[in-house]
C-alpha cells in the first residue's frame, strides 16, 4: 500500500489545526462528524455580522440560510440567481453576495457559480478603471455652452 499524507488533508480542511479536525476520519459516515459540520453551519448562520451592523436578526438568518442553500443545494432554490433571491428576501444583491462570500471564507463552502478571489479582484479593478474613465469624460453640470 502506498503511503498517503492524511495530515496534509487535515491541515487543508482545518488551517487552524484544531484537534477536532485531526480526529475526523478520511471517509466518515459517523454521526459525530456530520453533527460537527452541521454545528459549524448553524453557528455561521446565527453569528452576528459586525460589518453589516446586524445582530442575528430574522433577516440575517433568512439571508444566510438562503445563501447556504444557494451554494450547496441550488435545486432547493429553483436555480434562482442571487439577484432574484435577494429581491425575494427584501435585501440588496450586494448584501446577499457578501453573505455568500462570508460562507466561502468562514466555512470553505464554494458554489460552482462563484468567481474565484482572483476573478473578483480583477472585476473590481476593471470596474474602478471604468468609473475613473467615465468621470474624466463627463461634462461639467450647470455650465451653459457659449
Amino acid at each position: 500500500m502506498v503511503g498517503f499524507d492524511f495530515e496534509a488533508v487535515y491541515r487543508s480542511l482545518d488551517p487552524g489545526g484544531t484537534e477536532d479536525a485531526m480526529a475526523v476520519a478520511p471517509v466518515s459516515t459517523s454521526p459525530e462528524t456530520h453533527t460537527d459540520g452541521l454545528r459549524r453551519v448553524i453557528d455561521w448562520i446565527l453569528t452576528e455580522d459586525d460589518a453589516a451592523g446586524m445582530s442575528a436578526t430574522r433577516t440575517l438568518v433568512s439571508v444566510r440560510t438562503m445563501a447556504f442553500a444557494w451554494a450547496v443545494f441550488p435545486a432547493l432554490v429553483g436555480g434562482k440567481s442571487q439577484s432574484q433571491l435577494a429581491r425575494n428576501l427584501g435585501v440588496s444583491r450586494q448584501f446577499f453576495s457578501r453573505q455568500v462570500i462570508s460562507l466561502q471564507e468562514t466555512l470553505g463552502i464554494r458554489s460552482h457559480t462563484m468567481r474565484s478571489e482572483l476573478a473578483r479582484q480583477a472585476y473590481r479593478e476593471a470596474k474602478s478603471r471604468t468609473r475613473e474613465a467615465e468621470s474624466n469624460t463627463r461634462k461639467p453640470t450647470g455650465v451653459r455652452p457659449t
